[in-house]
């Protein structure tokens, strides 16, 4: 059986933000409308022979608290990993003490220690820098009540901030897992917004260099490169299709739901050798 280790969910379209280097957009979509609960637990019934774990995304899941926190919830009764990547603007103590019990880790999206920058770049207005500190402090305070969310931090790394040093701002937030990603362009999502924004390997890995001592601080730092990042995720998209990003632009399936698993991976030409190589099993 096919081993896709983690399936990515980005069942909506919709964000709070409008991060100029978004890639999921899903402009390509026919619908606007997400798909219900019996929906998306009929993929995850589908997957489950499949996979070890759900990382939900978006736009912003938790734009959607009440149908994500049910998704965990069963996951976590049929054996699945759950873990979450968010802006964090609509994570709440409330949310967190009635499904962090489900959740392995949530990774919360900060492109820089500096406010001016992050708005620049479309998230936030202004307040990024200071409520993902805030956001960070609460998952601590549950893992402090006996719980553990591993805490995890997302930086797309761009033109405005390559040669930033975020050591100091990382270790703040405690975060345990820092992933950085280059830059990615997609064509017909972020192309032409992003196109000022775009750096090469080169200026990916002075960024790196600059901020790798953090793991000297228990921090794990984990970089991907655009040719890391293509072709080689499972994505599920707010249709309930699966997509690829092959040759800089996506490729949908047909809806699982209706062709099942296997079919759908076939018309995302899937190959099981682009996944295998890279550290995402467990987050």
């Amino acid at each position: 059986m096919i081993d896709l280790g983690v399936v990515n969910f980005h069942f909506t379209h919709n964000c709070n933000y409008d991060c100029k280097f978004c890639h999921s957009n899903f402009f390509a979509s026919k619908e606007k409308k997400i798909l219900q609960f019996d929906t998306w637990k009929k993929i995850t019934d589908l997957l489950n022979p499949y996979c070890k774990r759900i990382n939900f995304a978006g736009g912003e899941p938790l734009l959607h608290k009440n149908l994500i926190g049910k998704l965990i919830e069963h996951n976590n009764n049929i054996g699945l990993i759950s873990t979450i990547i968010t802006n964090g603007y609509f994570l709440n103590n409330e949310w967190i003490t009635q499904y962090g019990k489900f959740i392995k880790a949530i990774g919360i999206s900060c492109d820089s220690s500096n406010e001016i920058t992050q708005q620049d770049l479309g998230r936030g207005n202004g307040n990024h820098v200071k409520m993902v500190l805030e956001k960070f402090e609460l998952i601590k305070k549950f893992n402090q009540a006996g719980n553990y969310i591993l805490p995890k931090l997302n930086t797309v790394v761009n033109k405005l901030n390559y040669k930033e040093n975020m050591i100091d701002f990382v270790v703040k937030t405690g975060a345990k897992r820092w992933k950085i990603f280059q830059l990615l362009t997609i064509e017909g999502e972020n192309v032409k917004h992003s196109k000022d924004l775009i750096i090469n390997k080169e200026q990916f890995y002075e960024f790196y260099e600059v901020n790798k001592s953090i793991e000297k601080y228990g921090v794990e730092l984990v970089a991907e490169n655009v040719d890391e990042l293509t072709d080689t995720y499972i994505m599920i998209d707010p249709e309930g299709r699966f997509f690829s990003n092959n040759g800089n632009k996506y490729l949908f399936s047909e809806p699982i739901f209706e062709i099942g698993v296997e079919e759908a991976l076939k018309q995302i030409n899937f190959n099981p050798k682009n996944i295998n190589n890279l550290n995402r099993m467990f987050l």
